[in-house]
């Protein structure tokens, strides 16, 4: 970790508010200093890798000391506005650091709609949405449908089944592959992974072995040992990117939730862009807080407006002398009348 006298920072502090019944008695104004060394420190953080971590140190010590004022102008240093559309920022810094700053507010018992931890987690969740995730391709499932009827019980088989179904694997090595095999995998390779899935081509080399790797990726040694390949398959672009989108999905939802799991805050820290984050995280249309506040309005007022009808109604037949109208639970005297009991069960005469 770079240093940044984040040490001796702390230890003035510490010294600051162990004398700070002295310096007050002195007329020193122990918070407005205490506020300046903070903001000192937020001018020193370097902009490093090690940034997210040494923000979430400032914003201890905002706490600690009980002087919050500096916790906004901390949290803008992890927003430099280069840095926030540069994707590996997004994926190796914010991301992270929005983690540990969920531990954070959840170990000081804060909500995540407190502000302005908030915005930030909106705007980590929307910049990856919009530099990581990216839109939907077509097709996501088409590898693990190809793969999926892969015949055979060999271990290769399952190697190059189970490969093409994962998400992020680039290089699948299946050493000292004998001939029989080799030929029984390339067989299944040719009647499964048509064009536009994968491309691969033979290579006469002892020892026998295979190489399955993604469309970008460059031929290395796989140990200290040189390895030879009989057949080295590369995967498609657009197959790699497929799965790799999948995942992403998966981890995008994963930071929805880290945000919270109670809809409600879901929809308060995200605010107007809540609607767009579900279709693009779930593929639906989630209705509007304002729609779900009408139906609700609605369904109250249905019962009300029955009320008023059959008081209406009582009171309409109460002047003309018109026998009143009862609700649904309640039996007319008629009916009580023809009701008889005949042995052990009870009859009602409908007649």
């Amino acid at each position: 970790m770079a240093h940044w006298g984040q040490d001796s920072w702390r230890e003035i502090l510490e010294q600051i508010c162990d004398q700070s019944q002295e310096m007050e008695a002195h007329l020193i104004p122990v918070a407005s200093v205490v506020t300046q060394i903070l903001r000192m420190m937020v001018k020193k953080i370097p902009q490093d890798d090690e940034i997210g971590t040494n923000v979430i140190i400032v914003l201890e010590l905002c706490h600690s000391t009980r002087n919050l004022a500096p916790i906004s102008t901390a949290l803008r240093r992890m927003l430099d506005p280069g840095s926030t559309e540069n994707t590996s920022y997004i994926e190796n810094t914010l991301v992270p650091f929005a983690l540990a700053l969920k531990r954070f507010t959840v170990d000081r018992e804060i909500p995540p709609t407190s502000q302005p931890y908030a915005d930030i987690f909106k705007l980590v969740l929307m910049k990856w949405l919009a530099k990581v995730l990216g839109p939907k391709p077509h097709d996501v499932d088409v590898p693990v449908t190809i793969m999926q009827n892969v015949s055979g019980h060999c271990d290769g088989c399952h190697d190059v089944a189970r490969f093409f179904r994962a998400e992020k694997e680039e290089v699948l090595a299946l050493e000292y592959i004998g001939s029989v095999k080799r030929k029984h995998l390339e067989k299944q390779l040719q009647k499964h992974a048509s064009e536009g899935v994968a491309k691969w081509n033979m290579i006469s080399s002892l020892p026998q072995g295979l190489m399955v790797r993604s469309s970008w990726s460059t031929l290395y040694p796989l140990s200290d040992r040189w390895v030879l390949f009989d057949v080295q398959i590369t995967k498609s672009a657009e197959v790699y990117q497929r799965q790799m989108w999948k995942h992403r999905l998966k981890e995008g939802i994963k930071l929805l939730k880290m945000i919270s799991k109670v809809e409600e805050e879901q929809r308060e820290v995200l605010g107007a862009e809540y609607l767009g984050v579900m279709k693009q995280l779930y593929g639906i249309e989630v209705p509007s807080a304002s729609t779900l506040t009408a139906a609700t309005t609605a369904s109250a007022q249905v019962p009300a407006a029955r009320k008023r009808v059959l008081s209406n109604l009582n009171r309409d037949a109460a002047a003309t002398g018109s026998m009143s109208v009862r609700g649904p639970l309640e039996a007319t005297d008629t009916a009580k009348k023809k009701r008889r009991v005949t042995g052990d069960i009870e009859v009602i005469d409908l007649t």
